[in-house]
């Protein structure tokens, strides 16, 4: 995967024996060629009809929803799909209307036929606007090809999206020739459940938490701070945020009382934002902003999220959101809330939470992060994710292994021996079969 930038290919007509066969090259290379051939960035210059597009996406949607929806969902009930609904809707509209203006290209329309890839290019692309909340993947010509029929170039590598629990594991984790996990925990899990023969398990963390690295601290402290009115008389010493998750009304309700009770008891003062989820709106909190008592409480924009004000908190609240891990690796003290029936990512069972069941336990560990909690070991931190702020840049270098080692076993030709040079970057990370 890269980030997607203008596209430098063309796509060319060839062929193979009788057959047609349409190839993605460089851009530079038309020049040179005579066939039928165009630029992808031609291509998708080319009109669509909007109506086809729209039916044609609706129709996917609609098959996934029928036939994939529930095959993970959140500890609250909710299908993958509906948390992922934008950026799923997106990638499939860059994807149809690709193979849409690949049908309005007359050259394709007369001679239609299997198109291969370009080697270097990744599935997918990222764009630089994309927010940390929902990135917005769009799919590659490689893509396309891949999609029409073409052979992916390099053995499979599958990143766990989350932690390793039974209900999110999706089918590709579990058939993939290498998979990443985040951290040492997941290891005997992954072992258990894989169905490769020769899978290898890789502990190189979580690629989407390389954000964290860039976060300004003091910036979303001076946001929470304007939240909760912290420049007056009124405002909080010490502010919590709530990391939430699409949950119904009344589980959010249950949750709510403990830990706003678990605030007001607190030897100090403190104050409490609540972080919705993406799928979530502000609606959801209106009963908490209604309440006219201690502790202060406000609502962030959904826009913001956990992940735009956590690094600013004194504590943060969860109840299974990776936000939590987040907070961790950030190392801001997290208050795992573990009611009965809730399912939580099992953090403080690595001493780097404090597990909260009551209002009461709530109140003692918000008194205990007051007086100045112990920093959390490295080492507990590896076992759920092994991070170092670089985890994208591990993956890339295992995939480049990956990729090295199926060209030298389809070309004798020595090509310097770098892949045995290839060691993961700076020591990190580590690889189990």
């Amino acid at each position: 995967m890269s980030v997607s930038k203008r596209s430098a290919l063309g796509l060319v007509r060839t062929s193979v024996g009788e057959q047609t066969v349409w190839a993605l090259v460089g851009e530079a290379s038309l020049r040179h060629i005579t066939a039928a051939r165009i630029t992808t960035l031609e291509l998708e210059a080319l009109p669509v009809d909007r109506a086809e597009a729209s039916r044609h996406v609706a129709e996917v949607m609609s098959a996934l929803e029928a036939y994939s929806s529930r095959r993970a969902e959140t500890p609250g009930g909710a299908s993958w799909l509906y948390v992922q609904h934008v950026p799923v809707r997106r990638l499939i509209t860059q994807l149809v209307r690709k193979l849409l203006a690949l049908s309005a290209w007359s050259e394709f329309a007369e001679a239609p036929g299997p198109v291969t890839l370009a080697p270097y290019e990744g599935l997918l692309g990222l764009r630089d606007s994309s927010s940390r909340e929902y990135r917005a993947y769009t799919v590659t010509w490689s893509g396309v090809a891949y999609i029409l029929g073409a052979r992916a170039p390099h053995t499979t590598v599958n990143v766990q999206h989350g932690a390793w629990m039974p209900e999110s594991v999706a089918w590709p984790a579990l058939h993939s020739r290498h998979i990443v996990v985040m951290g040492d925990r997941d290891v005997a899990p992954a072992r258990a459940w894989v169905r490769h023969p020769k899978a290898e398990i890789h502990v190189l963390g979580q690629p989407r938490f390389d954000a964290l690295a860039g976060l300004g601290r003091e910036a979303q402290r001076r946001y929470l701070q304007k939240l909760l009115g912290a420049g007056n008389e009124r405002g909080p010493e010490r502010i919590a945020v709530w990391a939430c998750q699409p949950f119904g009304p009344d589980r959010l309700r249950a949750q709510a009382d403990i830990i706003l009770e678990g605030v007001w008891k607190t030897q100090s003062s403190w104050g409490l934002v609540v972080a919705p989820h993406p799928a979530q709106g502000n609606h959801a909190f209106d009963h908490l902003l209604r309440r006219d008592v201690r502790p202060l409480v406000a609502v962030a924009d959904p826009r913001v999220g956990a992940r735009g004000c956590l690094a600013g908190a004194d504590a943060v609240v969860s109840v299974s959101s990776t936000c939590g891990i987040e907070a961790v690796l950030l190392d801001v003290p997290v208050v795992e809330l573990d009611r009965p029936g809730d399912r939580t990512l099992g953090l403080a069972e690595h001493a780097i939470a404090h597990r909260c069941r009551t209002a009461a336990d709530v109140t003692e560990a918000l008194d205990l992060v007051s007086r100045g909690s112990a920093r959390v070991p490295a080492e507990a931190c590896d076992a759920v994710c092994r991070w170092r702020g670089h985890s994208a840049g591990d993956i890339a270098q295992l995939i480049i292994r990956q990729a090295e080692v199926g060209i030298s076993h389809a070309d004798p030709t020595d090509h310097d021996a770098r892949g045995a040079t290839f060691g993961l970057l700076r020591g990190e990370g580590a690889t189990i079969r």
